[in-house]
């Protein structure tokens, strides 16, 4: 009888659980299961960098604790060329999902963690889906796709062993492939100034295949051979303007190749190296509102 009794509150007290707290015992069950839950860790594609920078890092630790940690997954997934990425947040992080939401939100920094991986892995658009459980999952379209890359690619090659030998030194390769990008390819004024889009300007297939560029343009090209040359670089965005940033020994420099193409009154094509390979120092200088960008984002150009 008594156990009988025993089992009687037993029941009774998961009735009285069930009726008043369901919300509260399905939250918590949940809870459990995304607890428990592992994070699958895709390969990386080729196109990876291996290099990590002041602002972002690659990361294999997928159970952040901080912001930092948000923003180096967000930079992994992008630079390792991920379509989809999902990791959780943990209940050792309570702010974890808001911080989500304002990284999700926040197109100027997503287009800065964008600037430091390889062009063939930026995207032209980003996703993230979140619920109250934390479960976070990351989408990204590319800009290339595979298509565009194997025609780039092969136009890299071309253009290269046309115009590259190994007698040359790394600036002069630089040089060399800087003069070839200005020398054929246009500044895709109509678009700048009248928002006419007439060519893919503002990627390398419309810099290699249809002769015009946009700052963006002329920037993936040259990180693509600059890529291929081996030289550590990413690009630096101001609030109006895009270009490279590279690195040469211990030290680093900004290339401006669109800047180095400018459009003059008569249409006479322009050749200029005010901004070839110059130091931040000699950029300030210059005193160009363009050029005026965010120094804790682009570190090492402090």
């Amino acid at each position: 009888m008594k156990k009988f009794l025993a089992f009687l509150l037993v029941i009774g007290s998961l009735y009285y659980l069930i009726m008043n707290y369901s919300d509260e015992i399905i939250d918590y069950g949940l809870q459990l299961i995304i607890f428990n839950e592992k994070v699958v860790v895709p390969e990386h594609n080729v196109y990876r960098k291996e290099t990590n920078y002041h602002f972002v890092q690659n990361t294999t630790n997928f159970e952040p604790s901080n912001r930092q940690d948000l923003i180096n997954i967000y930079f992994t997934t992008i630079n390792s060329g991920w379509d989809e990425f999902t990791f959780y947040c943990r209940r050792n992080y309570p702010s974890c999902i808001e911080d989500v939401k304002e990284i999700a939100n926040d197109k100027t920094l997503l287009s800065h963690i964008n600037n430091f991986v390889h062009p063939y892995n930026s995207f032209s658009e980003i996703k993230t889906k979140y619920d109250n459980y934390g479960t976070v999952k990351i989408s990204t379209t590319k800009t290339y796709n595979d298509d565009k890359i194997a025609l780039i690619d092969n136009r890299i090659n071309e253009i290269y062993n046309q115009i590259i030998n190994d007698t040359m030194t790394i600036e002069q390769k630089i040089r060399t492939i800087h003069d070839y990008i200005i020398n054929n390819t246009k500044y895709d004024s109509e678009r700048f100034k009248n928002n006419i889009e007439k060519y893919d300007s503002d990627t390398s297939y419309g810099v290699l295949f249809q002769g015009y560029g946009f700052c963006s343009g002329y920037t993936d090209t040259m990180a693509i051979f600059l890529n291929k040359l081996g030289v550590n670089n990413y690009k630096i965005a101001s609030e109006r303007h895009i270009w490279n940033f590279v690195n040469l020994g211990d030290k680093w420099y900004h290339l401006d190749v669109s800047w180095n193409d400018p459009v003059s009154d008569t249409g006479k094509d322009i050749l200029d190296h005010t901004f070839f390979l110059i130091d931040t120092q000699k950029l300030e200088s210059l005193s160009v509102e363009e050029h005026i960008y965010d120094k804790e984002v682009y570190y090492e150009a402090k």
